[in-house]
């Protein structure tokens, strides 16, 4: 499948929505074998593949394996287009210098490659996907309509009033969901009526898309959480039954961040992935919601 901004599909089923692995190749192995477990072999990937994290080499190459073929859908993220554009420095000069310092060193590895560059241009920045008369998807790692720029975390009502009503206004007779990344926080929103709604999501509980026709979801992050659950995240759309669940994989953590040591990575990202802590914009409603759910298992029963 080449590079596209508007794709259809027909009897797809079961969908996994993957965002944020920043370049944390044992946490996407975890979530990859978890997708085979489930009987799942169409993959959507919201942006950030790399940055931050000390496997781009192992990443790139399950990217490249994996996209432009199938089903499979792939939109570009802010650490990808500024290693690929940048030499990792970011665009405005304003991230987190620990960042920059291991997104440069990813430039320094990935330029090696021949074909790194030409393949990173194919990835657009959005895509739309329909599925049969169903559902709308729009595909992007971040959209802001709103300036100055704001992260869209699930507390962050005026950005999603914001995004919800540009979708809305899309008035397409289907259900549309919008898909982001970028927060690397697992978000649920919907509108009812007049009433948006930013749903406080369990993981592996079952949510129905029937609920409402304008969907906002976030599935987390792989490689760097940070919602005080240091599990790799994604989520599964199950478009037979119009259903979405939030999935959480363990991972060992040690062989990241022994890792990190080896290839002289910032040492100070070893902590962020020990503690997964939220941003400190947090409510207290959200933030007792990310401690009652972080241990939450998968029932089998």
């Amino acid at each position: 499948m080449s590079p596209q901004n508007s794709v259809s599909f027909e009897n797809l089923e079961k969908v996994a929505l993957l965002s944020d692995i920043h370049a944390n190749y044992p946490a996407l192995q975890a979530v990859l074998e978890d997708i085979t477990f489930r009987g799942i072999n169409v993959i959507w990937l919201l942006g950030d593949a790399l940055g931050r994290g000390p496997y781009p080499v192992e990443v790139f190459h399950w990217m490249q394996e994996t996209f432009f073929k199938e089903k499979n859908l792939i939109v570009i993220g802010n650490h990808d287009e500024w290693i690929d554009k940048e030499g990792g420095r970011p665009v405005g000069g304003d991230a987190n210098p620990m960042f920059v310092a291991s997104d440069m060193l990813e430039y320094h590895e990935l330029s090696q490659i021949p074909d790194f560059f030409d393949w990173m241009e194919k990835i657009p920045v959005e895509c739309w996907a329909a599925v049969d008369s169903s559902y709308q998807f729009f595909l992007r790692h971040e959209y802001f309509l709103n300036s100055p720029k704001e992260v869209c975390y699930p507390w962050t009502r005026n950005v999603i009033e914001e995004n919800m009503n540009w979708l809305v206004h899309q008035k397409s007779q289907q259900v549309n969901v919008m898909l982001l990344g970028h927060s690397h926080i697992p978000m649920l929103c919907l509108q009812t009526g007049e009433t948006i709604e930013s749903r406080k999501v369990i993981p592996f509980r079952i949510y129905f898309l029937n609920e409402s026709k304008n969907w906002i979801i976030n599935p987390g992050s792989i490689g760097y959480p940070i919602d005080r659950d240091t599990r790799a995240s994604y989520g599964v759309l199950d478009l037979k039954s119009g259903t979405y669940q939030l999935i959480k994989v363990t991972y060992p953590l040690d062989e990241v961040n022994n890792k990190i040591v080896e290839k002289k990575y910032p040492q100070s990202i070893i902590p962020q992935l020990l503690s997964a802590p939220l941003p400190s914009s947090v409510p207290y409603d959200w933030l007792d919601h990310f401690d009652a759910v972080r241990e939450v298992k998968e029932s089998h029963g």
